[in-house]
């Protein structure tokens, strides 16, 4: 497991008051206004540019997803949404495939080659049994 070093941290992490920021977003052909924090925003147009869309489109796309899922889920409010989309886009890239399919990243070999042994041994004792 590696430990993240202080700096990382310390480099990564927005300021602990960040405020939030109020933008105007067309969703689905209508105007709104969402209130989010600067590194939201900053997030939110990555994701977009690496997507090849726009802000707009994303926020589109979010928002038919929470009305395509109303009643089967807690409702959530389009900045939650937006955050939590947010969060689980980037949750994904630092998975194990999200990382192979960038091409960077990954455990070190040493640690993969355990992680295969010990999977293989308890596929072994399940046949077995």
């Amino acid at each position: 497991m590696t430990i993240l070093r202080n700096d990382l941290v310390e480099s990564t992490l927005p300021p602990l008051r960040e405020g939030l920021i109020s933008r105007c977003v067309t969703i689905n052909g209508h105007r709104t206004s969402i209130r989010l924090e600067q590194s939201m925003w900053n997030s939110l147009n990555e994701i977009a540019l690496r997507e090849s869309m726009s802000v707009h489109q994303v926020a589109s796309l979010i928002d038919r997803h929470c009305r395509a899922m109303e009643g089967k889920c807690c409702p959530l409010s389009l900045t939650a949404a937006i955050r939590t989309f947010i969060l689980a886009y980037y949750r994904q890239a630092v998975t194990e495939e999200g990382h192979r399919q960038v091409g960077h990243g990954g455990l070190p070999q040493e640690m993969e080659n355990k992680r295969e042994t010990r999977r293989r041994e308890r596929r072994e004792m399940f046949l077995e049994n």
